[in-house]
């Protein structure tokens, strides 16, 4: 098992191609881990830092705020995903929509999405 996590321009959560691209590039850097979980920052400081259950952290909410989504491969079963937050407008206010993209393996298989 392997735990990431990586930084990446802001812009990157704006396309669902960008971040799918993320989680391409992990399965091919790492082809013989069978699992990888990623964390996915748009802030190098938060993503060096953040303890994830260290609540009591100092600047954790800060940390927090920056983590766009998350990368999951796992190979024994031929799962490979990213999930990300993506800006809609709603009643005049931006709110994060939870977006899912399955992308397809070296061996084959699908690419698919959801929301």
């Amino acid at each position: 098992m392997l735990y990431l996590q990586i930084s990446a321009d802001s812009n990157i959560f704006l396309s669902e191609r960008d971040v799918t691209l993320v989680g391409c590039s992990l399965a091919h850097a790492y082809p013989k881990v069978l699992h990888i979980h990623a964390l996915l920052f748009d802030d190098v400081r938060s993503a060096k830092n953040l303890a994830l259950y260290a609540t009591d952290q100092t600047n954790h909410g800060e940390y927090l705020w920056h983590l766009r989504g998350k990368c999951e491969i796992d190979r024994s079963n031929s799962e490979q995903y990213v999930e990300f937050l993506f800006p809609e407008a709603e009643d005049g206010m931006m709110v994060p929509v939870r977006m899912r993209v399955d992308f397809a393996s070296p061996e084959g298989g699908s690419g698919n999405h959801s929301q």
